[in-house]
């Protein structure tokens, strides 16, 4: 038959065909579709390069074509006077946190800081100066008045017992010789500075309470209070010395036209990791709905210290120390300064300016500020009535 003709050749299977490799071909396919996508980035890169070109010659283009402006046209700006154009404006010189007769070891902080009375009345002539410096050269606005909130803790006090196991001088003496470094330092910046008026707002601190509790009733009575009346009593003959001292918690100055809140700020509720941000703002919305409830006005910024970093948030200023960094500092890796806040209010502006004083670098001995903590009580009142005789020579 025919079909018994028909022979198929045989297929003989070899080992020499193609092995399939799945992982090669999906790198291909990847590597094809990669090419493709870079391709058109490529493309588009070219395209906008082109456009931005074309963008920049045309522009050049038209620049080229502008008419120049005649020298003629620019004249020399007039200079005015600023002695005579310029409004007054207030320096505020914040003062807090001095802690008379806490002691702070070179040893213990390993060299970074020490601190005893000694060392706050060198730090408090560096202040002086450095204020007067300020003031006179740097800034020129006519200031009629000097503002000098003291913001708390004056003293190291008693209520720690760390503190009063280690500090170097007795709580009577941080008050009494304490106050009269302050009276003759706003004495001195009277007498020295180019204004005719200083006032001098005081609200008390927590390192000045009686006892280790805390308490709400009569806050006010506790050492900073009997600190800030004897600094008032010092300088009761000067009436260009105006001292505030209210009995309660906080009180509002209008500084240039601003309301201003004054506080320790100790009453702030707890914080994150020390640092009041947060409870700040808490903390002044319930202040203003205080003042609103008492039918005061709102305060536009809030002065504190306590903290003993110098912070700013939403018009809320916290003031250093005068004492800078200590063993609790170190303890707690907080990188503390001595440092006090200089700022300057504008009627129309408000902070206007601000100067950070540091008070750990260039001092000197003391020439004006020699009170002891082994002093007698005439002896140091005579020495007050030298130091006050003296400026009134060197001013003269």
């Amino acid at each position: 038959m025919a079909c018994d003709r028909l022979k198929l050749p045989a297929v003989q299977l070899t080992n020499d065909a193609p092995e399939i490799d799945p992982e090669h071909d999906r790198r291909l396919i990847t590597a094809k579709s990669d090419a493709t996508r870079f391709k058109s980035a490529y493309t588009k890169l070219v395209k906008s390069r082109a456009e931005e070109e074309r963008l920049i010659d045309m522009f050049l283009e038209s620049i080229r074509t502008m008419p120049a402006i005649p020298a003629s046209h620019f004249k020399a700006p007039k200079i005015k006077s600023r002695s005579t154009t310029s409004k007054p404006e207030v320096p505020i010189l914040l003062r807090s946190d001095q802690q008379i007769g806490e002691e702070i070891s070179a040893n213990d902080t390993d060299g970074i800081n020490s601190y005893n009375f000694g060392v706050f009345q060198q730090r408090l002539e560096s202040l002086e100066d450095r204020t007067l410096d300020i003031l006179g050269d740097h800034q020129r606005a006519p200031m009629p008045t000097l503002v000098v909130p003291y913001l708390g803790d004056n003293i190291s006090g008693r209520i720690h017992v760390e503190l009063q196991k280690y500090g170097n001088q007795h709580v009577i003496d941080q008050v009494y010789l304490g106050a009269m470094c302050e009276a003759l330092f706003l004495y001195r910046l009277l007498k020295f500075g180019r204004w005719n008026k200083i006032i001098a707002p005081w609200v008390s601190g927590n390192h000045g309470r009686l006892d280790k509790e805390k308490e709400s009733k009569q806050y006010y009575k506790n050492f900073d209070y009997l600190f800030a009346s004897i600094v008032a009593t010092f300088l009761r003959n000067v009436p260009q010395i105006e001292c505030i001292i209210p009995q309660r918690l906080f009180m509002t100055l209008d500084v240039a036209d601003h309301r201003v809140l004054l506080s320790h700020g100790h009453e702030l509720p707890p914080s994150s990791l020390g640092i009041p941000l947060y409870s700040i703002n808490r903390a002044s919305a319930s202040y203003q709905e205080l003042l609103a409830m008492s039918g005061k006005d709102r305060f536009q910024y809030w002065f504190m210290g306590h903290f003993h970093r110098p912070l700013e948030l939403d018009g809320s200023f916290v003031n250093g120390t005068m004492a800078g960094l200590s063993e609790f500092g170190i303890g707690r890796f907080k990188p503390i300064v001595p440092m006090q806040r200089l700022l300057g209010f504008h009627p129309k502006w408000g902070r206007a300016w601000e100067y950070p004083v540091r008070l750990d670098r260039g001092l000197s001995e003391r020439r004006v500020y020699r009170f002891d903590s082994a002093m007698s009580t005439p002896d140091a009142l005579d020495a007050f009535a030298q130091a006050t005789m003296k400026a009134d020579k060197d001013a003269a």
